[in-house]
């Protein structure tokens, strides 16, 4: 019976987590910055909730400035960044990447943003490697040069063979043309590679 009632409670939970992106837009700012979105990462405690707590909380982060995005946002975000499981968390915050980016400090996004990017590219999830590898030329000016040929280049260049997908690979060879076209890594360091 217990096991029943908790089932019920998670399933009502993820039922209101579905349905508050379209409830916030009618709550003052102020209530939104400063009560739910504590709430919501007090909620993400129960790590299977947090794919359905995410999108409430980049609805809010998109309406604040940065300084409150970095004051009520980042901190709740950071426990979350590393989470691989459920597989969903990835995926929701690469989407959403370049609202991070935006809000955040240049130094927060590089310590918080390339490590999620960089295991995303090593997941097995299609969907995730897929997005990925189409933003990261659009974030490339947030590498340094040996970030990108130390560690981009090679999880693209294993990303790229380690698939049998075309759709993988396609999108690994333009990735890595679109990072060469944009930066001053000169081609035959992507053929080194």
């Amino acid at each position: 019976k217990q096991w029943y009632q908790r089932r019920v409670r998670g399933t009502q939970k993820v039922s209101f987590f579905k349905e508050l992106p379209s409830i916030l837009p009618r709550l003052p700012m102020v209530v939104r910055k400063k009560r739910i979105c504590a709430q919501l990462f007090e909620s993400c405690k129960e790590i299977e909730l947090i794919p359905f707590i995410l999108p409430s909380v980049f609805h809010i982060g998109a309406d604040l400035e940065s300084r409150d995005f970095q004051e009520h946002i980042s901190p709740g975000l950071k426990p979350i960044l590393p989470l691989t499981d459920p597989p969903h968390i990835p995926l929701i915050i690469i989407q959403n990447l370049q609202l991070i980016i935006s809000k955040s400090h240049i130094e927060d996004s590089k310590s918080l943003i390339l490590p999620v990017l960089f295991r995303s590219l090593e997941t097995p999830m299609i969907e995730l490697q897929e997005t990925v590898l189409k933003l990261v030329p659009e974030i490339v000016d947030l590498m340094d040069y040996g970030t990108l040929r130390h560690q981009l280049l090679p999880k693209v260049k294993s990303c790229c063979l380690e698939t049998r997908l075309l759709k993988i690979r396609v999108a690994s060879l333009i990735c890595v043309a679109k990072v060469i076209d944009s930066t001053l890594l000169d081609r035959s360091l992507a053929i080194d590679i």
